[in-house]
């Protein structure tokens, strides 16, 4: 930030031209002069000097608040930046949905420990567009969710396709619907649950809606929607009400043990390709290994799969 307004900033904060001079280490005279200068480049008289001290102009408070939005500012950018040069002291950076954490990456980040026991590793769990935003600003080497259709494809990832699942509902035991074959009109009555909402800065990369029949469904349901980023916060609003979730198939034996069955729909569902996104050019060989061990786990996912 500019120096003139860094001391400007320190003048009215103690209130004192000495006291501000000696706190920025710099003379008296030369901070009065250069407080000077600030206020003939903006063409205000920005401090007024009264006996209990000095105090800002109406103009000064309101650069005053501006430089100190401005040093908060650049203070979270310095902290973003000692968070990402961590980051990338870590081998191997991973990102997963919920689904590809229980049912893969979970068990693979074991191997991979247990095999690679030097390497460091950070694990970071969202939905598919927030992942992929991160990819793309090269925060992730590799992220597994599945397969978003309709996507502005951007040069840099790829997806590599790992297996196919189902798109599913469930809610709880005790719901109306519970228990007995529906149409899918039926559950237009109750609100749905998302457990893995997209933030809006990310729709932008989904280019045709037409081709992505999830997300035709995620904004053609008008029923008012419960959100949450957290899959346990979801689990308790779906058995404390008749909500309804749109999920995968691989929870089905996993939400069973909680009291949430998966609904009986009569029409055929929706199905997904789940994989991994990677760097198109210069994939990590940890990257290369952790895939590995996740295609090693391909025959332990139909235990996952219970119709």
């Amino acid at each position: 930030m500019d120096r003139h307004l860094q001391q400007f900033k320190k003048v009215v904060e103690v209130g004192s031209i000495n006291a501000a001079a000696e706190a920025l280490y710099i003379s008296q005279p030369t901070l009065t002069q250069n407080i000077k200068k600030l206020e003939e480049r903006i063409g205000s008289k920005l401090l007024n000097r009264t006996p209990q001290g000095i105090t800002p102009t109406a103009y000064g408070e309101v650069l005053y608040d501006h430089v100190r939005a401005m040093d908060n500012t650049y203070q979270q950018a310095m902290e973003k930046i000692k968070i990402l040069k961590h980051k990338k002291s870590f081998a191997l950076q991973i990102g997963s949905g919920f689904v590809c954490w229980e049912v893969c990456v979970k068990d693979s980040l074991k191997r991979f420990q247990k095999r690679q026991p030097d390497a460091s590793v950070h694990i970071e769990i969202g939905n598919n567009l927030y992942l992929y935003d991160r990819a793309l600003s090269g925060h992730l080497d590799l992220f597994f969710g599945h397969q978003i259709l309709g996507l502005d494809k951007k040069p840099g990832v790829k997806f590599i396709p790992l297996w196919k699942t189902t798109h599913c509902y469930f809610a709880r035991n005790e719901h109306p619907l519970a228990g007995k074959p529906i149409a899918y009109e039926e559950m237009a009555a109750y609100p749905w649950l998302e457990v893995s909402h997209h933030d809006s800065r990310y729709l932008a990369y989904i280019k045709s809606v037409e081709e992505n029949p999830l997300e035709q469904e995620r904004r053609n349901h008008d029923i008012a929607r419960v959100s949450t980023n957290s899959m346990s916060v979801g689990l308790e609003l779906l058995l404390e009400e008749d909500l309804i979730l749109p999920f995968v198939s691989e929870y089905t034996q996993l939400l069973s043990t909680k009291g949430v069955s998966k609904l009986d729909v009569q029409e055929p569902a929706i199905e997904e390709q789940v994989g991994v996104y990677v760097p198109e050019d210069n994939i990590k060989q940890e990257a290369l290994d952790f895939i590995a061990y996740v295609q090693e786990s391909t025959i332990p996912f139909d235990k996952f799969r219970q119709a």
